[in-house]
C-alpha cells in the first residue's frame, strides 16, 4: 500500500497534470475525468512497486503535453482561431470603445478608431501569443531546459520589440478612423470565431 509520502506525491503530481491541462485549454469535465484515471493508475503503479516516476518520467510537463494532445487532436487549429479571434475582435472592439474612452476621459473625440500607439502594440501582442501558444502545444516534444530557454527568448524578444515600436506610437498622434460597420465586422467575426473554437474545445468531452 502507498505510504504517506507517496500519497502527497501522486496527489502533487496529478495536481501538476492538471493545471498544465488547464492551460492547454482541455475541457474541465475532460481534465475532472482523467486525473482521476491518472490518481488510480499512480496508486496502483505504487502499490505494484514501481515509482510514481517510472509513469510520467521526470517531464512532468511533457506528460501532460503529451496526453493532451490526444485529447486536442487540431492543437495547432486551436492556435490559429486563436490568433484570429485576435486580430480581429481586440482592433475592432477597441476601435468601437475609442469615444467612449475619450467620454470618460474629458476627451472630445467621437471618432471610431484606434490610435497608433494601440495598432503598434497590437503588432507586437499577435506574433508574441502565436510563439507562446506554438512552445505550449509543442511542449511534449521539448526538454524542460529547451522550454524555458525558448520561454525566455520569447520574453526577451517581445520585450525588445514592444518598445521601440510602442515608444514611435507615442510619438505620432496619427489616428487609424475606422468605419463603425468594419469595427463592428471585426467584432463580430472574432466573437464567431472565438465561439467556434470553444465549440471544438466542447466538443471534445
Amino acid at each position: 500500500m502507498a505510504d504517506q509520502r507517496q500519497t502527497r506525491e501522486i496527489r502533487r503530481t496529478v495536481r501538476r497534470v492538471k493545471n498544465y491541462w488547464y492551460r492547454a485549454g482541455v475541457p474541465r469535465k475532460v481534465r475532472r475525468d482523467k486525473a482521476e484515471e491518472l490518481h488510480a493508475h499512480l496508486l496502483e503503479a505504487v502499490n505494484d512497486g514501481r515509482r510514481v516516476e517510472d509513469v510520467v518520467g521526470r517531464d512532468v510537463a511533457a506528460f501532460a503535453s503529451e496526453w493532451a494532445q490526444a485529447e486536442r487532436p487540431r492543437p495547432l487549429l486551436d492556435v490559429f482561431l486563436q490568433v484570429v479571434a485576435a486580430v480581429t475582435l481586440l482592433p475592432g472592439g477597441l476601435a468601437l470603445l475609442n469615444p467612449w474612452l475619450n467620454t470618460a476621459l474629458g476627451q472630445d473625440d467621437p471618432r471610431t478608431g484606434l490610435p497608433v500607439e494601440s495598432l503598434a502594440f497590437l503588432a507586437v501582442y499577435v506574433p508574441a501569443l502565436v510563439g507562446w501558444q506554438l512552445v505550449r502545444v509543442l511542449r511534449h516534444r521539448l526538454t524542460t531546459q529547451q522550454a524555458a530557454i525558448l520561454g525566455v527568448l520569447l520574453f526577451i524578444a517581445y520585450a525588445v520589440v514592444l518598445f521601440p515600436v510602442t515608444g514611435w506610437g507615442r510619438n505620432t498622434d496619427a489616428f487609424v478612423v475606422l468605419q463603425p460597420t468594419t469595427a463592428w465586422t471585426l467584432v463580430i467575426i472574432g466573437t464567431a470565431i472565438q465561439g467556434l473554437a470553444s465549440w471544438l474545445k466542447r466538443s471534445r468531452r
